[in-house]
């Protein structure tokens, strides 16, 4: 509680200024000499220290006193970092004591804290000194200074401190908790996310003037702060688009793609050239770009999104802090912005892992559900195998039992021809036993991977969809070459080889195809399946693993087949399923890992 107090009293004294005497030198070329001569008649009294982007060199008049009658070290703080260039100019009686700081030039050691642009001197008792600064930037110019005794100093730079790290580990936090969900989830949305919270902590970085400050690298850390702003706004982008891609219509997925460009173009530019009207531009760009995603995301809520009502209100806190730091970065708002937009990434931040997380939770749900919907499906296509299965040795069967019962009739009973049919007989219950023994092993939930040969996955398979097959007269090849034993879930992946011939059949029978064959071949850790049923359509085939996608009609068609099985292969055996057409055919290719 103690810091959370501390963040609000310091983010208070943001909005606070000393008021202040202001000369604009348009040309940038007026002297120290000049200033000193005119200063009563070219300074004005002004409570806008706020002025936006300026070509112009802006001086300050400060006229300080020292009733006590102590001597006491005051300190003058300019609180914006990013100015590029301070002169400050001490006068006392006829000497004239000059500091330079800026990030252009080398820094006093007296006159720099912690990133800040701190001016330190002595006051002897009783005495005044008149401070003259000159400031120039070709970034935005906010004027906002303290001047304090080293007590009030220390007591700023210790709040300063606290709120910086209170910031700093709230984003740190939210980098951590979504790369440990990247990691363990394997979802790309946490890649966008990170990119998103790794330019807060760069901007973040830049705008206290750490980069200068801590590591030193020589770059201008308004450049750092244009590059973080970049990986903001592209992972935001990317981010939001891949959580509402499923309801974004064809003209917000192009606006979305145009954001991106227009923002990673403008950032280049802004980095590579430093003149004003290009950061104009970059922040004014960004204010549009905040008013289009919050279009997008309305336009997600009114086709029913089921998280686009979460995901505004996360991004409506975003985007009103977000507002605010860009119009103060144009100079529209008179605010020192420093930590505005931090604050309304890190509330929205933790807003938005909510969301992921639940996200996630639906996506599992919904993956669940598809899975005992595909489930059913393939029982129903199984229950309908079975009956094939059964029907010629159930007739055989029948067949036995009415000649035995004739010949016991007619009394022409034989008994080796007796024991040959009961042998006949219960040669054929066993096989359908044995067809009971497959299904109900390829419905047994087996969660555990076994080492076993894809030839003998294989023959499991072809046992149970032999009669449908052969019962359409589809010739069927098999080819095994070198196979080794891989470790697979063998009833999932029975699954992916009976959906594949199971929609070879029915793209037989619909399109009548004369002569139908199979060929189903294996190699090291692959099974290719190929028919010549005539191929997929080139405008189709790269859609036929979408979920709920299908070329049947409604009625014997869910659209779920591929989609469960392409799930199978590469999130289950780490592997990969694949389609592409060849000779007249059409060729599914299986690898597992």
């Amino acid at each position: 509680m103690k810091y959370l107090v501390t963040l609000l009293l310091f983010t208070l004294t943001l909005f606070a200024s000393e008021p202040a005497y202001l000369y604009e030198d348009k040309n940038s070329s007026v002297t120290i000499d000049y200033v000193k001569e005119n200063a009563d008649v070219i300074f004005k009294s002004t409570d806008d220290l706020s002025k936006g982007f300026s070509n112009s060199a802006w001086w300050l008049k400060i006229d300080i006193e020292n009733p006590t009658d102590e001597k006491v070290d005051k300190h003058l703080i300019f609180e914006f970092q990013l100015l590029q260039k301070i002169e400050a100019y001490i006068i006392d009686g006829k000497n004239i004591s000059t500091y330079i700081s800026g990030r252009n030039l080398q820094k006093n050691q007296n006159n720099l804290h912690a990133g800040f642009n701190e001016i330190e001197f002595t006051m002897q008792a009783h005495s005044k000194k008149r401070v003259f600064v000159r400031i120039k930037s070709d970034h935005i110019i906010h004027l906002q200074y303290k001047l304090l005794d080293t007590k009030a100093a220390f007591e700023y730079f210790q709040n300063w401190s606290i709120t910086t790290t209170l910031l700093f580990s709230a984003l740190f936090f939210l980098f951590v908790y979504n790369f440990a969900n990247l990691i363990w989830f394997k979802q790309k949305i946490y890649w966008y996310y990170i990119v998103y919270v790794f330019g807060g902590i760069i901007s973040l970085l830049a705008a206290n003037n750490l980069f200068t400050t801590l590591f030193n690298f020589g770059i201008d850390d308004i450049k750092f702060y244009v590059f973080g702003g970049m990986l903001f706004y592209l992972g935001l982008a990317f981010f939001l688009y891949e959580l509402l891609r499923d309801s974004m219509p064809a003209l917000d997925v192009k606006l979305h793609y145009m954001i991106v460009a227009i923002m990673s173009v403008l950032t280049i530019v802004a980095i590579f050239d430093s003149g004003l009207a290009n950061k104009m531009f970059l922040y004014g760009a960004g204010l549009v770009v905040t008013v289009l995603f919050t279009c997008i995301i309305i336009n997600a809520l009114n086709r029913q999104h089921p998280l686009a009502r979460y995901i505004l209100t996360g991004w409506l806190i975003l985007s009103f802090f977000l507002t605010f730091f860009l119009l103060s970065m144009l100079g529209i708002v008179g605010i020192e912005y420093r930590y505005f937009y931090v604050y309304g990434q890190i509330i929205e931040g933790f807003i938005f892992s909510i969301i992921i997380t639940y996200q996630y939770r639906f996506l599992q749900v919904q993956k669940k559900q598809e899975q005992e919907e595909i489930k059913l499906a393939q029982m129903g296509e199984l229950i309908s195998m079975i009956a094939h299965q059964w029907r010629q040795p159930l007739s055989s069967i029948s067949a036995i039992a009415s000649t035995l019962t004739l010949d016991i009739s007619m009394d022409n009973y034989k008994k080796e021809f007796f024991s040959q049919r009961l042998e006949d007989i219960n040669r054929l219950t066993q096989h359908l036993s044995s067809t009971i023994d497959d299904f109900r092993n390829f419905f047994k939930p087996n969660k555990e991977s076994i080492e076993t040969s894809l030839e003998h996955v294989v023959a499991k398979s072809l046992d149970i969809t032999q009669e449908l097959l052969s019962n359409s007269n589809i010739e069927i090849t098999t080819e095994f070459n070198d196979s080794i034993n891989v470790n697979v879930y063998e009833s999932e992946l029975m699954q992916v080889l009976l959906n594949i011939l199971s929609n070879a059949h029915d793209n037989f029978i619909e399109k009548k195809i004369q002569n139908p064959s199979l060929k189903i071949s294996t190699k090291d850790n692959a099974i290719i399946i190929c028919d010549n049923g005539g191929g997929i359509p080139e405008d189709i085939i790269s859609k036929i693993f979408e979920p709920y996608f299908s070329t049947k009609n409604e009625k014997n068609g869910t659209g779920l087949g591929l989609y469960m099985s392409k799930l199978i292969i590469e999130e289950h055996h780490n592997g990969k399923l694949s389609v592409y057409n060849k000779n007249g055919g059409a060729c599914f290719e299986i690898i597992v890992g």
